[in-house]
């Protein structure tokens, strides 16, 4: 297994180690979290930390367009994005100021009743 930067999941470590470098691979890219004010209405604060996360987004959005990839969707309130991009480009995204974490995608399942 190649050494990989700290912030890859294993899986994802481990799939891009098996992949072409051209290969596009779907990726979900926590970014830190924000700090954000205590003070004001809870509506104040959720239209602040969405007003934040749209600003982070549209950086992360940059980085990784100049890698040749593109955001597919994205999630304020737990300050994730899904992200499509060639596997060669993962790790210096994963390298990036504002990334923590860097992983495949789960699927989830319902629950059986």
């Amino acid at each position: 297994m190649t050494q990989r930067v700290g912030n890859l999941s294993p899986e994802l470590a481990e799939r891009l180690d098996s992949a072409a470098a051209e290969t596009q691979i779907d990726v979900i890219v926590e970014l830190r979290p924000l700090a954000i004010s205590t003070a004001g209405s809870k509506k104040d604060r959720i239209a602040a930390a969405q007003e934040a996360f749209a600003r982070e987004l549209h950086t992360l959005a940059d980085v990784v367009e100049d890698l040749n990839g593109h955001v597919v969707d994205s999630a304020w309130l737990n300050q994730t994005a899904r992200v499509v991009m060639p596997a060669r480009a993962v790790e210096e995204l994963a390298a990036a100021p504002d990334v923590v974490r860097v992983t495949l995608p789960r699927h989830m399942e319902p629950e059986s009743v």
